[in-house]
């Protein structure tokens, strides 16, 4: 896959047999990101779970080659057997309603959002993303998990 890095995670998490399960772990994972970079920024990440393990995928998405992309997640999918996965990425939110860009917006908020996915639909959470003047992330404020059906992202699986 282009632009991407598999790495193994020895052994399946128990919380990853549920989308709720699957957000708290990689929730964890990116808190313990912060923690240790407090100024780093998340890159695109994909947290693939099979029996085999937690693969991790990571990746710098391009808009402009996302069906590309996307083909190229599902067959690495096939090949290592994944039942459900999760993606985890920054990303700005802007106002509800609004016809401008986020990051056109002078009151965006930043945040990590967080897509669950496997064959009975998705579940996403947001986490606002606090940095001081120096851009240290110094706190995550985890949002409400939302629970949807089957969709695009689910399509990755077949």
């Amino acid at each position: 896959m282009t632009n991407a890095a598999e790495r193994p995670v020895n052994g399946r998490t128990d919380q990853a047999d549920t989308l709720t399960g699957v957000i708290t772990f990689v929730a964890k994972q990116a808190k313990s990101f912060y923690d240790a970079k407090p100024d780093g920024d998340w890159p695109m990440t994909i947290f693939a779970f099979s029996p085999t393990g937690c693969h991790v995928l990571q990746t710098h998405f391009n808009v402009t080659r996302r069906e590309e992309t996307y083909a190229a997640f599902s067959e690495a999918f096939k090949e290592l057997g994944v039942e459900s996965y999760v993606v985890a990425s920054e990303a700005w939110a802007g106002r509800k309603g609004s016809t401008t860009p986020p990051f056109m917006q002078a009151d965006r908020r930043e945040i990590l959002l967080i897509t669950a996915v496997d064959m009975t639909g998705t579940a996403t959470m947001t986490m606002d993303i606090t940095r001081n003047r120096k851009g240290k992330v110094i706190k995550l404020t985890p949002g409400v998990i939302a629970r949807d059906g089957a969709g695009p992202l689910t399509e990755l699986l077949a």
